[in-house]
């Protein structure tokens, strides 16, 4: 049995009662205008395109991440070595008087 949207439906067996096939109706092809299939054409380029600038934007956001952490692992890295340096209270305190 056809519908009007297409869509071929058959009655077989008793487990699935209705099985749908897709039909694509030949009127339906010829319809479209050389306009319309250059349009159709630059949409699927610029689908493309926007795929490719997300696969940059996703890799940018994957290198800054690790920049990120390399950069904080040398925060840390260049504290503790300051907290080491740093000289103990008193050593060099002016309660020390050293005049003779």
């Amino acid at each position: 049995m056809m519908r009007g949207n297409g869509v071929v439906s058959a009655s077989v067996g008793s487990e699935e009662p209705y099985i749908l096939f897709p039909v694509i109706c030949l009127e339906r092809q010829l319809l479209l205008s050389p306009e319309k299939v250059e349009r159709l054409k630059r949409i699927e380029e610029l689908k493309l395109e926007r795929n490719q600038l997300q696969d940059q934007i996703q890799e940018e956001l994957r290198n800054e991440a690790k920049y990120k952490k390399k950069l904080a692992k040398k925060l840390r890295d260049k504290k503790q070595i300051e907290d080491q340096l740093e000289p103990s209270p008193g050593m060099y305190s002016s309660d020390m008087d050293i005049s003779c």
